[in-house]
C-alpha cells in the first residue's frame, strides 16, 4: 500500500512541475495567432506584447521565419521553442539581430518567442517584428490522411 502511495506521490510531484513550468515559459498575456496559417501571412506582422506565439503555422521544408524584438539592448537574447507534433527544439539569439527558425520539413508548427531573463528589465513597449521567407508550394494545414477501404492489413 505505501509503494502504490509512494508512486501517486511522484507521479503528483511530476505533473506540478510540469505545470509551473508550462505556466513560467508560456505567460498568460502573450498574444497568439491560432488559426491554421500559412508562412506568408506571418511576413510583416508586427505585435506589441512580453511575448508572441502562433500556432498551426503551415511551413515548408526551408521556410525560415525570423523574429527581432525591439527595444532591447545589444546584450537581451531571444528565446524561441518551435514544436512540430512531438518533435520540440529550443533556440536562442540576440534580440536585436533577431533568431531565425528554418522549417526541417513540411508541416504544422507550434512557434514562441520570448525575451530570456536577464538583469536588464522588460521594456513595456517591446515589439516583436517576424520576417517570412516562404516557399511557393503549397502545404494542406490538415495532417490527417485516409486509408481507402479494404487496403491495408489486419491484425
Amino acid at each position: 500500500m505505501i509503494e502504490r502511495a509512494t508512486r501517486f506521490g511522484l507521479v503528483g510531484a511530476a505533473a506540478s512541475l510540469a505545470l509551473a513550468a508550462a505556466l513560467v515559459v508560456a505567460p498568460s498575456a502573450a498574444p497568439t495567432a491560432s488559426a491554421a496559417v500559412g508562412c506568408s501571412s506571418l511576413n510583416g506582422v508586427s505585435v506589441t506584447a512580453p511575448s508572441y506565439s502562433a500556432s498551426a503555422v503551415v511551413l515548408n521544408a526551408g521556410d525560415k521565419i525570423t523574429v527581432t524584438a525591439s527595444p532591447v539592448t545589444s546584450t537581451q537574447k531571444i528565446l524561441l521553442s518551435a514544436a512540430n507534433g512531438l518533435n520540440f527544439a529550443f533556440y536562442e539569439g540576440f534580440a536585436a539581430t533577431g533568431v531565425t527558425y528554418t522549417a526541417p520539413a513540411a508541416g504544422s508548427y507550434s512557434l514562441s518567442w520570448a525575451l530570456a531573463k536577464s538583469t536588464e528589465p522588460t521594456p513595456a513597449n517591446l515589439t516583436w517584428t517576424i520576417t517570412a521567407t516562404c516557399s511557393s508550394a503549397v502545404v494542406s494545414p490538415d495532417p490527417t490522411t485516409t486509408v481507402p477501404k479494404g487496403k491495408g492489413k489486419r491484425k
